[in-house]
């Protein structure tokens, strides 16, 4: 899927150059080492040394080395916009947790220090890098895809005073 406006733009007009290039080459234009004119023709619009008009291998090339800069122009939109892009680093926070706006870096780049989210009646226990909480998020640096990070809550210890006397769950 293509996401940049400006990389769909490319990508059309280098096949719009491909395309063209082709269609000057196949539609009968241009005709390689064979006289541009059909045999009635070519008799009637023979050249006063009485040779038919051909077309020069310069001709050819020029069309072969439009293509080729066609080609490369789009491979070269290609790369220059998945060398830019950004990675998403969302926050998953579950339920009741204070959201944590997701964050874009570039791959490779260093990550900022993950924020804190809060949640009555817990304590925040880190970010996991599965929904099972079973790998701590521990990236330094963003990899070359999207991420989620996961919140691992643990349950706060609520203490209760009655008669001076602490009970708690």
């Amino acid at each position: 899927m293509i996401k940049s406006r400006k990389l769909a733009v490319g990508i059309f007009i280098g096949l719009l150059l491909i395309l063209l290039a082709f269609a000057i080459i196949f539609t009968g234009t241009i005709n390689i080492g064979q006289p541009a004119f059909a045999d009635e023709e070519a008799e009637a619009m023979q050249e006063p040394d009485g040779e038919a008009e051909t077309v020069t291998p310069i001709d050819i090339r020029l069309y072969i080395v439009l293509s080729i800069v066609a080609v490369m122009l789009v491979v070269v939109i290609i790369v220059a916009a998945a060398a830019n892009r950004k990675y998403t680093l969302s926050f998953i926070v579950g339920k009741n947790g204070s959201p944590v706006p997701e964050r874009k870096y570039r791959a490779g780049e260093a990550i900022d220090p993950l924020p804190t989210p809060i949640r009555p009646n817990a304590r925040f226990g880190g970010w996991y890098k599965d929904p099972y909480l079973s790998e701590p998020f521990n990236f330094s640096n963003m990899p070359k895809q999207d991420v989620r990070a996961y919140a691992k809550w643990k349950r706060k210890s609520i203490r209760y005073y009655r008669n001076n006397k602490i009970s708690g769950r």
